[in-house]
């Protein structure tokens, strides 16, 4: 039996996905009407452990792949928050090294991606007041890490 918590949860996936969909879709529909038949959208997700990615050296094709892409998701567990942000903060730097070396692929010294940061773990009972109050979430995990979480993110 499922809780109404659960449901939720699920639903606003469901909608996070769904509003992901209409995105590509509409960009898509843009390219088309503004004679961009040629550009096209690639989405792709990977859901590995961020502690593998910093395992593997700058030249791996991994690294590449990541320097390529437009945007970023990263996501954050608010139960692990000082874990979680340190290897958040370790990948960032290790795709700006990798970045860094090509010519005019920074910008401004920052990392060219688009990058979203999105909560994980929403559905437990400690986070789930913040499942729509995302600036409240950070606030909170901020008092309780000492953490500046903004400052971290804002560094890429």
């Amino acid at each position: 039996m499922k809780t109404n918590t659960s449901k939720k949860v699920q639903e606003d996936e469901k909608e996070f996905l769904e509003t992901l969909v209409e995105f590509i879709r509409g960009a898509e529909n843009e390219n088309l009407t503004n004679g961009k038949k040629d550009e096209e959208i690639s989405v792709t997700f990977a859901d590995v452990a961020g502690e593998q990615f910093i395992q593997e050296e700058i030249s791996h094709p991994l690294w590449d792949h990541l320097a390529d892409s437009d945007g970023l998701i990263c996501l954050l567990d608010p139960a692990d928050a000082n874990d979680h942000f340190e290897i958040t903060y370790q990948l960032l730097q290790y795709l700006w090294l990798k970045l860094k070396d090509r010519q005019n692929s920074l910008v401004n010294g920052m990392l060219p991606h688009y990058v979203a940061f999105c909560f994980s773990k929403m559905d437990r009972p400690e986070f789930i007041e913040f499942i729509n109050h995302p600036k409240e979430l950070v606030s909170y995990l901020e008092n309780k890490s000492n953490l500046d979480i903004d400052k971290l993110l804002l560094q890429y």
